[in-house]
């Protein structure tokens, strides 16, 4: 249960303040290791982006990163990284995602 905690507290040090930074993150939320980023068209309205989600798991892909897409309208990025996860995995893992959001986001 540690670990789980570790990597969320890592989590969210990195991402939490993505919502005021990209007005197409909803909202970033974290449980233990389980860790989820929901993107929106509008902040206000909370209407689901799928497209941006599409766009951010293709480019992670192209950098190796693997991550998908969750949800009941596909614009959440779920993560539940492996215990075993080395910190220097998990930094290099979540870096690559913080690259591509900034590169898909406004």
């Amino acid at each position: 249960m540690n670990r789980a905690n570790e990597i969320g507290s890592v989590f969210n040090e990195k991402f939490s303040g993505l919502p005021l930074k990209y007005k197409e993150v909803g909202e970033v939320r974290s449980l233990g290791a389980m860790c989820a980023m929901e993107f929106v068209k509008d902040q206000i309205t909370k209407e689901p982006n799928k497209e941006i989600v599409q766009e951010i798991l293709a480019k992670a892909h192209k950098r190796g990163l693997i991550i998908m897409s969750a949800g009941l309208y596909g614009n959440i990025i779920r993560l539940l990284t492996p215990l075993v996860t080395t910190d220097e995995q998990l930094t290099e893992g979540l870096g690559v995602l913080e690259e591509v959001i900034g590169e898909c986001c406004t």
